[in-house]
């Protein structure tokens, strides 16, 4: 970076290192334009309080080695200065090219400011006290060394003249010279103290900051100085917060549209570019009272009729810039020299002669060639100064360089207090023109105006009293080295001179006169004025008449003299009140009025002239507006991403520790732990097959059979389904409402039994059919339907199984789906009859049964023919899972001792089967070993056994099994059957004679017509009437029953009920009574359960009854526990237990974290030798790395999550199976994906931040480290779960993974493409501009740009790629959130929808 550069005299190091520079690449908290006496010091300041830059014009002094010694001055004024002239007066002026501007090229003193010129600018005087202190103890040294001979014989005459020397016991603080009227002393003898010591270099204002820097407390020593104590440290310069762009200029200011100033457009030999101020920076304008308007007018800041001229866009107008200019005038004079002094080559105005309007200096002798290219040509008459002329003569006096012998010293007579007012304005608006300067004056003497008249007045006053009385009334002649003079003393002491001049004073004018001779005729181009030129008017030889000066001064005329004087002044160079405070700039602040950000320190501010050299007060305006700014926040950090990830982050910890003391639990297990697991692997080795096929007399005798049929009963809560009839009182409620029959009882006898015959009937349904309409071919044509189940006919009872058989197509499935209340599709019409309480009748409509698909899955449970269960899930997981959905909660060791008890019933040991996982494949394709078919028959029975239903509909169970599992599992499901008084309808496609012979009633369908629907006891009737055979006895009855419906001919059909004729056909399906027409009141509603019957035992009552008493919760209780009970399920099978959801998704998340992390290798960490970035940032080059590695994050965000699409349809599956059985509401599923998904990234976005943060390098270096982290997790967090989310969705919403896979990608390419990563949003055209808006992987990639460059060196970045809206991390997180939110809430609109179509 050609930013700091510790050798300044080497000023072509700048430009090596700016040619390969493509781009001014730092953004800072403060900008300088204008390195001068202000802006250095102000520059000093201000790198004690943040990373600063110092744009300056020229280049450092040391470049020239005229800055560096005394007889270089006025030269370097002359070749470090970029000159103009003046509109008005003719006079040159103009702006210094160097780094410490008039410090580095002055007269090398400094004088106080009076005390006026800081009140009016709203400065407290103490804190002006202590400035000029600082600065004096550091820059402007004591002065003792030019005492010489030289400047006593100067002093010696003043004093002659009635002015007196103030010292140090008549004036405290006598060095430091604080200019404020005396009491009775208005003629005073001064001496300033030094930039440029004697027998030293020159200490412009930028040494503050180039030189070892001290920031202790300047004390004064014993003779009232100031000094600094000597605890040195390294310079402002090299502590790094300092940068300086030297050959640079300002072209204007920079905006943004709130009127803040945000940068600074800026011109180099590396070519054009913008710096830039972070959030909360300023920029300060000290480019002097000529620069500093004019940038203000190119900024858009100005009169509105100079902005509108020049097309420059109008920020805040204002009048008053570029008005109220005061250039203070001056009139050089040469006095004869007449011997060599000690001093006479190094004199710099360091003593000064002050009146209330005037003063007087000299300088030294080497300086009376360079006044002439100075002025513009002191020598010609204003009108006579041309540009031409100018370069001439400065052109022919560089060859004349330093040190040239002289017999004339210069004299100067500056005015003190002009009144005197001008303005500048614009040329162009282009920045490298100078500009149009008028400062009141005129060039010619007749046009003067009213305030000019008045300060040449002043001015000629003080040639005569300062220059002419005092050389005809004091002996300076004689103190610079002259013999004798004539003189008269007759009035006393004073001096007063008479005669001729005598030869030596007449060969010294004649020698300059000759001189100026010669240099007319080789300077053609000048025109000398005829005070230096012509010998009639130019040498005056009498005391008389004039004083040995030139140009002669007339004695006794003051017109002539007016008019010398008038041709003879220049300007002072010490211009000041262009940018006024109270019109410009605010008082005490001097910021810009009408913008923010934007300040003014130099002497444009002033409202008033500045008393003698100006240069100290220029310094301690900079340095008191330098202590007054406060530094930019560099701690500041935003709390919402914080609190957001260090709470995942304690969650995840929690939840990790919780596992693995659990998993240490296990693995070291306490005694009686271990005796008991001896014992279940003895009780393993003893177990065998016959175990399954235990008796159910003997598992309702034992402990654990009581277990399931009392402990059900006990945890039923108000989610308990229960249907009550006007007609009808009783109410089953528990698995002991009957005595339990013999299971060897028939359906005969059951038949039978009178009492129960009608009591006993849970279902019945009748001229149940089934259609669906027919796509139409055309518009015009009607619509058709077509009709595949007619007039359907039968009764479930309890203890009974009944099976419906049929060939295929025989619509087995659909007639099944409608009396379980699961049809989803089709017109369906019957009457229906639930629990003999409420009697439905169901037109024609589409949809099916959805006036009475509730109340019959409220007391049912079905088993599909597919069973669903997670792989990684035990057995006792999936009962337990199932009865807390249904019941609630329970005390957990009575639901185990239940659970446990299930397994039993079902044939399955729980020593063995408890812990075992089910098994199954894995989305992703990993098989986990586990049940067999069978078994997993067995355990979905015991899931439902679970609900306690009073009916259950299983859908083809013994598909896939051996027959004799199958014989088993069907023995199995009808002793369960008769035992716990449920009523089984079962689809079964072929059974074996043994398995036949376990149903009680059989529904025969054949091409959707019911061909009987009867106790299987009335087959033979079946036979007899329809086809005149006898029941068959060799033959298995199932194989020929199928048979005959499958050549079954419609054509013999009548009515299309089927044929069966028997006299028994109505016994179960009477005709609905007047009671129960359509239209009567049903009351189907959610009741408390009747408590179930309970030995009269009081004991057993009372603990009866203190165990429901403790399980009774809120409806709120409850909710949470159910959703609790989803998310532990959905935590342990889909995460914890799940190596290809959670073990391959972190592994590829920590892989291409590491890739990340070496293809951007410290991209985001300091490159520079001194590592002085690493404390402010980066600059834009490697912002822009730094964005390309967020990018690719953004990239592992929102596309990896495309490798879940398995796993999410394999929970669709899983969801779609358990909300068929209405387990849970839809909203909790949602929930617990919802905040496993968000706990899982919350994981991998910690390993991801963990590994890229010092891989990469993406520190912010003005924040906490460890808030840098959380910031960067908590974006990570909330773009996986929005890109996981998003995935989510299309995997609901679609029914193939293909087409999920399809959208999804098409979604985030749109998205990655809008994100402003791979082109900023300042760049792109107006459709892409206005739709990115919607891209959520915009606000991740804007959050992060945020998080790591805000309040470094390269957070303009974030404004010039227009990364700024919203403008902070938090609002990007709110936006995140709210896409979130709504995509989770289409996620959860499409998991209603998620249903098996039947």
């Amino acid at each position: 970076r050609c930013a700091i550069m510790t050798q300044f005299s080497l000023f072509f190091f700048y430009f090596k290192e700016c040619r390969e520079q493509k781009e001014m690449s730092i953004n800072y908290d403060f900008i300088i334009v204008g390195g001068g006496a202000s802006g250095s010091v102000l520059a000093s300041v201000l790198a004690t309080k943040g990373p600063t830059l110092l744009i300056e014009r020229g280049v450092n002094h040391t470049s020239y080695p005229q800055s560096t010694v005394r007889q270089g001055w006025p030269q370097i004024a002359v070749v470090a200065f970029e000159q103009f002239q003046n509109n008005g007066s003719g006079h040159w002026t103009g702006t210094p090219d160097i780094l410490g501007g008039g410090t580095a090229l002055n007269g090398a003193v400094c004088w106080r400011g009076e005390a006026s010129i800081f009140e009016s600018l709203g400065f407290d005087i103490q804190s002006v006290q202590s400035t000029f202190e600082h600065l004096e103890g550091r820059l402007c040294l004591r002065n003792d060394d030019a005492n010489t001979e030289f400047m006593q014989a100067f002093q010696g005459s003043w004093e002659e003249h009635g002015y007196e020397a103030v010292t140090s016991s008549s004036l405290s603080g006598y060095f430091s010279s604080w200019i404020k009227p005396l009491k009775n002393k208005s003629k005073t003898i001064k001496l300033g103290r030094t930039i440029l010591p004697v027998f030293s270099d020159r200490r412009p204002s930028s040494h503050i900051f180039e030189a070892p820097y001290n920031n202790s407390k300047t004390i004064p020593d014993s003779s009232g100085d100031f000094m600094v104590e000597s605890d040195e440290q390294p310079s402002i310069l090299n502590q790094g917060n300092l940068t300086v762009y030297l050959m640079t200029k300002a072209k204007r200011v920079l905006f943004n549209n709130e009127k803040v100033a945000i940068g600074v457009d800026i011109h180099s030999p590396a070519g054009d570019a913008s710096v830039y101020v972070r959030e909360g920076g300023k920029i300060f304008l000290n480019a002097g009272a000529y620069e500093t308007p004019k940038l203000l007018m190119l900024s858009g800041i100005g009169p509105v009729d100079t902005l509108r001229t020049h097309g420059i866009p109008p920020v805040h107008l204002n009048q008053a810039v570029g008005q109220n200019l005061i250039d203070r005038k001056e009139f050089p004079a040469l006095i004869p020299l007449f011997q060599n002094m000690d001093g006479d080559d190094v004199a710099m105005i360091d003593f000064a002669a002050f009146n209330d309007k005037y003063w007087a200096a000299v300088a030294h002798k080497f300086a009376s060639a360079w006044g002439n290219p100075l002025g513009g040509c002191g020598s010609c008459a204003p009108v006579d100064r041309n540009p031409e002329c100018h370069k001439q003569l400065a052109g022919a006096l560089t060859f004349y360089g330093m040190g040239r012998e002289s017999n004339v010293v210069p004299y100067f007579i500056f005015h003190r207090r002009p009144i005197t007012r001008g303005n500048l304005t614009l040329a162009s608006a282009k920045f490298n023109d100078h500009p149009v300067v008028h400062d009141g004056w005129s060039m010619n003497y007749e046009n003067l105006g009213k305030d000019a008249l008045r300060d040449l007045e002043d001015i000629t006053d003080g040639v005569e009293e300062l220059l002419i009385d005092m050389l005809r009334n004091t002996t300076l002649l004689e103190r610079l080295g002259h013999h004798s003079l004539p003189s008269d003393t007759s009035s006393g002491e004073q001096v007063i001179r008479k005669g001729d001049f005598d030869d030596e004073i007449i060969a010294i004018l004649e020698e300059r006169r000759a001189s100026f001779d010669s240099l007319s005729e080789e300077l053609n181009k000048c025109q000398f004025s005829s005070s230096f030129v012509d010998s009639d008017t130019s040498l005056c030889k009498s005391w008389d008449e004039c004083v040995p000066t030139i140009p002669s001064l007339p004695y006794k005329n003051r017109r002539k003299l007016q008019e010398i004087v008038f041709n003879g002044l220049s300007s002072s160079y010490h211009m000041a009140g262009t940018c006024q405070a109270n019109t410009v700039v605010e008082k005490e602040t001097l910021s810009v009025i009408g913008v923010e950000g934007l300040y003014i320190s130099d002497l444009s501010v002033l409202t008033q002239p500045v008393d003698a050299n100006p240069m100290l007060t220029a310094m301690s305006i900079g340095h008191l507006v330098g202590l007054s700014i406060e530094s930019v926040p560099s701690s500041q950090y935003e709390i919402t991403p914080l609190v957001i990830a260090a709470t995942c982050t304690l969650v995840i910890a929690t939840i990790l520790c919780g596992w693995l003391f659990k998993r240490s639990f296990l693995w070291f297990p306490t005694t009686a732990n271990k005796k008991r697991n001896k014992e279940k692997t003895k009780s393993k080795h003893q177990y065998n097959n016959d175990s399954k096929t235990t008796n159910i007399e003997e598992v309702s005798s034992s402990p654990a059979g009581a277990t399931v049929l009392d402990i059900w009963g006990q945890e039923q809560t108000n989610d308990m389904y229960s249907l009550s009839h006007r007609s009808s009182t009783r109410h089953s409620d528990s698995f002991h409402d009957h005595p339990h029959p013999d299971t060897t009882a028939t359906s005969k006898e059951q038949q039978v039994d009178g009492q129960r015959q009608h009591e006993d009937h849970l279902m019945r349904w009748s001229n149940v059919s089934c259609s669906y309409p027919k796509k139409k071919k055309s518009m015009s044509s009607s619509t058709t339907t077509t009709t595949t189940l007619f007039k359907s006919f039968g009764t479930m009872k309890e203890g009974e199984v009944t099976a419906i058989m049929g060939p295929s197509g025989a619509s087995k499935s659909t007639l099944l789906d409608i009396i379980s209340g699961r049809k989803s599709v089709g017109a369906v019409s019957g009457t229906f009859s639930v629990l003999e309480r409420s009697l439905f009748s169901v037109a024609e409509e589409e949809g099916g049964l959805t006036k009475v698909a509730k109340a019959i899955q409220g007391v049912s449970a079905y088993i599909p023919q597919q069973e669903y269960f997670y792989p990684t899930q035990t057995c006792e997981e999936a009962i337990n899972f199932t009865a807390t959905m249904k019941f609630g909660k329970a005390d957990p060791r009575e639901r185990h001792k239940a659970v446990r008890a299930c397994l039993e019933v079902v044939g399955l040991e729980p020593d063995l089967y408890a812990r075992r996982k089910i098994g199954g494949e894995l989305a992703g394709g990993v098989t986990i070993r586990g049940l067999s078919g069978g078994e997993r028959k067995r355990l979905a029975l015991a899931c439902v056994l679970a609900l306690r239903p009073r009916m259950l509909f299983i859908d083809e169970l013994t598909s896939g099994l051996d027959s004799e599992n199958a014989y088993l599992i069907m023995k199995l499901l009808k002793e369960l059957s008769v035992k716990m008084h449920v009523a089984t309808l079962i689809i079964i496609h072929q059974p074996s004679p043994d398995v036949f012979a376990l149903f009680d009633r059989l529904v025969l369908l054949s091409k959707g017509r019911c061909l009987f629907s009867d106790y299987c006891s009335n087959l033979s009737t079946f036979y007899e009437t329809n086809y005149n055979e006898t029941l068959p006895v060799k033959t298995a009855i199932a194989d020929d029953l199928l048979v005959k419906a499958s050549v079954y001919d419609l054509s013999n059909e009548e009515d299309g009920s089927g044929f069966y004729k028997c006299e028994n056909n109505t016994v179960d399906t009477p005709p609905l009574s007047n009671d129960d027409e359509v239209g009567r009141t049903e009351i189907f509603e959610y009741n408390l359960p009747k408590k179930a019957k309970q030995p009269s035992n009081k004991n057993t009552e009372t603990k009866n009854a203190t165990e429901i008493s403790s399980r009774v919760t809120t409806p709120m209780e409850q909710t949470f526990f159910r959703l609790w009970t989803i998310f532990h399920r959905n935590l342990w099978n889909q995460y914890v237990r799940n190596i290809t959801n959670v073990g391959v998704r972190l592994l590829s998340y920590s892989g291409l974290a590491v890739i990340v992390g070496m293809v951007f290798w410290r991209v985001g960490s300091s490159s520079s030798p001194d590592h002085s970035s690493s404390e402010r940032g980066l600059t834009f080059e490697e912002a822009n790395l730094v964005l390309r590695a967020c990018l690719y994050l953004m990239n592992i965000s929102y596309l990896l999550p495309f490798a879940s699409i398995s796993v999410f349809f394999a929970d669709k599956k899983f969801f779609a199976a358990e909300s068929a059985l209405g387990l849970y509401p839809t909203w909790m599923y949602v929930v617990s994906q919802v905040v496993l998904e968000f706990l899982f990234l919350t994981l991998t976005a910690i390993v991801e931040a963990a590994i890229v943060i010092p891989m990469v390098g993406l520190i912010n270096p003005v924040v906490p480290p460890l808030v840098n982290f959380f910031t960067i997790a908590c974006i990570l967090i909330l773009s996986g779960l929005v890109g996981s989310t998003m995935i989510f969705c299309c995997s609901i919403w679609l029914p193939t993974q293909d087409l999920a896979f399809l959208l999804g990608s098409t979604l985030v390419t749109i998205s990655l493409s809008l994100s402003g990563g791979f082109l900023p949003f300042t760049d792109m055209s107006d459709v892409p501009h206005a739709i990115q808006w919607l891209s959520p992987v915009k606000y991740s990639f804007q959050a992060l740009v945020i998080a790591l460059l805000k309040g470094t060196s390269a957070e303009k970045v974030i404004e010039l790629g227009g990364y700024d809206t919203p403008k902070s991390v938090t609002g990007n997180i709110g936006f995140l959130s709210a896409i979130f939110l709504t995509v989770t809430i289409l996620t959860a609109i499409g998991m209603t929808r998620v249903k098996e179509v039947r």
